[in-house]
């Protein structure tokens, strides 16, 4: 079954969109129209930011035991801080900006971007940062000599 619409019929049903499209505002229509432009952007900003990069990242790292020394040292994405048999992981992001933290000075973890400080806690010491460094959870290995961190 086939509905055919006369020309009447088809003229006042425009005329009826047209005038809602009428009372429309300009803000409304602005307001709209940029909402309908900024979703391919958003779109296309998680594509390149969030989408991939979240996939593909590794859940954890294995990092030989007799390559971590006494104090703080430095691991691709991790910080980790020893002392005798106690080990302490951070994620070497720092909690301002999300800078990578790669330098110890004088005992304390420094942020070369703006210059935050943290201690062998993670807790910060000078600021712009004001949280803690992100502590990761780890296991050892003993049958491999590894230390698995949990990213």
């Amino acid at each position: 079954m086939r509905l055919v619409f006369s020309d009447e019929f088809k003229h006042q049903n425009s005329e009826l969109i047209l005038n809602k499209f009428k009372s429309i505002s300009r803000r409304k229509f602005v307001r709209y129209g940029g909402l309908i432009l900024l979703a391919p952007v958003i779109y296309a900003w998680n594509e390149l930011v969030g989408g991939e990069a979240i996939k593909t990242k590794p859940k954890a790292i294995q990092i030989p035991e007799g390559a971590i020394p006494q104090g703080f040292s430095f691991h691709d994405q991790v910080i980790i801080f020893r002392e005798d048999d106690e080990l302490k992981i951070f994620l070497s992001k720092c909690t301002h900006l999300g800078c990578k933290i790669n330098r110890e000075i004088e005992g304390k973890l420094v942020c070369a971007c703006h210059g935050s400080s943290f201690d062998k806690n993670g807790s910060p010491l000078n600021g712009p940062a004001v949280k803690a460094l992100k502590k990761l959870s780890f296991r050892m290995d003993r049958s491999k000599d590894l230390v698995i961190v949990n990213l």
